[in-house]
């Protein structure tokens, strides 16, 4: 059940397989970190709602090692800073991007001081098409809290392992910039669907920040007054980037 403030009560497991191996037990403990979004892709409110909550762990088309003893993958950290959308859209491989081509890479790295990552390496599939390298430039982005999600602590040296996924399901368009007296700066990315008259519906906020000032409700509305360009025959959904800047005026 979601709750006003968009946290997750009264979860109970469905469906586990294989049943008995733990899996179901690992996503109750996380359902406190769910967040769920105000609105729906109807622009309906989500609160007071039954929800279903899908975890796949692991890939078996893109195989990942276990990392070393006493080591955590990404799942297991309280995060402190991730990268946003837009910085994952800005490490996207340039070719691969231009030849729409879809990307898996794996982070293994040590806890260093202050909860950043160091000593990081990483491997790639498709290899040599510059994942692995993506990949190690998104490390300085991530920060750690000092305890795992089981409350253990986090020492320095600990093996962090971090899979990221590089898909090509949006397109990443120019971004919008915006402007407010009232509110601070920040940036939003919205996930929207084009109309055949070229205008956004359906529209998603996928990244926010900061996080709970309103930026991504003024997004939404701002959605409603964009047109999109290009043919709605070329592309599903997009990725609206919107820049917010305190002021009068907007950017130029």
């Amino acid at each position: 059940m979601v709750k006003r403030d968009g946290s997750l009560e009264k979860c109970v497991l469905i469906k586990e397989a294989p049943v008995g191996a733990g899996f179901g037990n690992i996503l109750l403990s996380l359902s406190s970190r769910y967040r769920m979004r105000r609105y729906d892709l109807d622009q309906k409110l989500v609160a007071g709602r039954s929800v279903d909550v899908a975890m796949r762990v692991g890939a078996p088309d893109l195989p990942i090692s276990m990392p070393p003893p006493g080591g955590l993958r990404f799942g297991a950290v309280k995060w402190r800073e991730t990268p946003g959308y837009l910085a994952l859209s800005d490490a996207y491989p340039k070719r691969a991007w231009k030849q729409k081509m879809a990307g898996f890479a794996v982070l293994d790295c040590r806890a260093g001081p202050d909860g950043r990552l160091v000593a990081c390496s990483a491997t790639a599939k498709p290899a040599n098409e510059g994942f692995d390298a993506a990949a190690l430039g998104l490390a300085p982005k991530f920060r750690m809290g000092p305890k795992a999600i089981d409350g253990s602590e986090i020492v320095e040296g600990t093996p962090i392992q971090i899979p990221i996924r590089f898909l090509m399901n949006a397109v990443r368009l120019d971004v919008i910039h915006a402007a407010h007296p009232n509110l601070p700066d920040g940036q939003v990315a919205l996930d929207c669907r084009v109309t055949d008259e070229g205008r956004l519906d359906n529209c998603v906020v996928t990244s926010e920040t900061p996080n709970g000032k309103g930026l991504g409700d003024i997004a939404l509305r701002l959605s409603a007054r964009m047109r999109f360009a290009e043919p709605a025959d070329e592309f599903s959904r997009v990725i609206v980037p919107v820049d917010f800047a305190k002021g009068s005026t907007p950017p130029r």
